[in-house]
């Protein structure tokens, strides 16, 4: 009342975000991989962050509609024996390992743990930022196998969440923890 608003609505981060990608140009973009986007298609939004957003955006009647959920809460399924071994180490702990249980800032640390259990290294607790950090500088074996871990993972799921929405427009990725990947996130 004391802004004079006739109507407030509040959004997701993500649902905001999937609610912007049409209109972003494309200085604005960075493609990774090949692929043709079509326009006005379905498209995917994810991204991990402090936790891991999923949306999506659909053209409908001369408009765009966010997709609004809780994607990050979805069942994280193995790829390979390796990232089956890695889940099943996390399932002893957890009743339910969702997606942003590993794939995200605040499941990185779980993940290097357990990648470096399935792996036989040694294990030492390492923060977020120190593992990104890490990896990027290439200083550390086990870093880098997390994050290339990692970046198997959250492409197994963009690659899911793409069959599942149709996603002819592109799958988009946002989130603080890709950009700071630069040159290992592209070449996973």
């Amino acid at each position: 009342a004391q802004l004079g608003l006739q109507r407030l609505l509040l959004l997701n981060d993500f649902t905001a975000l999937a609610l912007a990608v049409p209109h972003l140009s494309d200085d604005e973009l960075h493609q990774v991989g090949t692929g043709i986007v079509v326009g006005s298609a379905t498209k995917a939004v994810l991204g991990p962050g402090t936790g891991l957003g999923v949306s999506g955006v659909l053209f409908n009647r001369g408009r765009w509609l966010a997709l609004s959920g809780e994607g990050g809460h979805c069942s994280l399924a193995p790829a390979d024996e390796r990232e089956s071994a890695i889940l099943a180490r996390a399932w002893r702990e957890f009743g339910h390992v969702s997606a942003e249980r590993l794939l995200s800032g605040s499941g990185l640390p779980l993940l290097h743990r357990l990648v470096a259990e399935v792996d036989g290294r040694r294990y030492e607790p390492c923060t977020t930022a120190e593992i990104v950090a890490r990896a990027v500088a290439g200083a550390e074996v086990q870093s880098r196998a997390v994050i290339e871990t990692f970046c198997a993972m959250l492409g197994t799921l963009a690659g899911n969440l793409a069959l599942t929405l149709g996603a002819r427009g592109g799958v988009y990725i946002g989130g603080g923890i890709i950009p700071r990947l630069g040159e290992l996130f592209e070449r996973s």
